[in-house]
């Protein structure tokens, strides 16, 4: 099985098609199986590369390391094993905020960013209350998350897509209650991670989608992200919640495939 090696932990990877290589990163508490709608539609005209995180999926779960610096050199680990030089990332939620570090610490390795409900210093949005509640109720935690994630359209017209996230975040085997919580406590954890002033210095093209209805990421924290990023496009996308990909398939694989189509890409 392929693995990239950062700093003793094994990051897994698979690769589909040729072409342009475009890196596909999911949302924290999922895996690689999260782009199964997108990996065909992709690789029939471009290098497919969907990573398992730190601490999800066949990754390496280490009891720390969760900041989002150290799961960007993760991804940098990947690039190098697959020998492409600069590749287009996606990212879902926290796969977005590795995508802007990535462009940021490792910006040889990036030709364009498509940023999906996602945000920086996130912080101000989740009162204090909450993060405790996080890191004390594990199971309600997630709970939580996933009710707040979905449109309610999403979850009237497709119930399989809420099972399927409910199985996902509750395998043991996906990541680990751990891995969890070492992230919430990392100083440059998810909540604590804040490059807002770093992201003027962006200078790939930057494609920027947040849910309607997304309540795990405020709309206000995706629309200021965006503008703190030079040249910017931002989308909103109606009956989406935090999960464009998997709530609405088809429609986000025609926005992804017209921005690889971009000239400028």
């Amino acid at each position: 099985m392929p693995f990239a090696q950062q700093s003793g932990v094994n990051i897994y990877f698979e690769t589909y098609g040729s072409g342009t290589p475009v890196v596909l990163l999911h949302p924290f508490s999922t895996n690689r199986y999260f782009w199964s709608r997108q990996i065909f539609t992709l690789a029939q005209k471009h290098r497919v590369i969907v990573i398992d995180l730190r601490g999800h999926g066949l990754s390496d779960k280490p009891a720390s390391g969760y900041s989002i610096p150290k799961l960007a050199l993760d991804v940098e680990a990947v690039l190098k094993a697959v020998g492409d030089e600069k590749a287009v990332v996606v990212g879902v939620s926290v796969g977005g905020m590795i995508a802007m570090q990535l462009a940021l610490q490792s910006p040889q390795y990036v030709k364009a960013l498509v940023l999906i409900s996602c945000g920086t210093n996130l912080a101000p949005y989740v009162p204090a209350v909450a993060l405790q509640a996080y890191q004390e109720r594990f199971e309600a935690a997630f709970g939580f998350m996933l009710q707040g994630s979905l449109s309610e359209r999403t979850k009237t017209e497709k119930p399989e897509i809420f099972e399927y996230l409910n199985s996902v975040f509750r395998t043991q085997d996906n990541f680990t209650k751990e891995s969890y919580l070492a992230s919430l406590r990392d100083s440059e954890g998810i909540f604590n991670w804040n490059i807002l002033d770093s992201l003027k210095e962006i200078q790939v093209p930057t494609f920027v989608f947040a849910g309607a209805s997304d309540q795990a990421v405020p709309l206000e924290a995706v629309r200021t992200l965006s503008h703190a990023i030079p040249h910017a496009s931002f989308k909103i996308v109606p009956d989406v919640g935090h999960y464009y990909p998997l709530e609405q398939a088809d429609q986000f694989n025609r926005d992804l495939v017209s921005i690889l189509e971009t000239p400028e890409i």
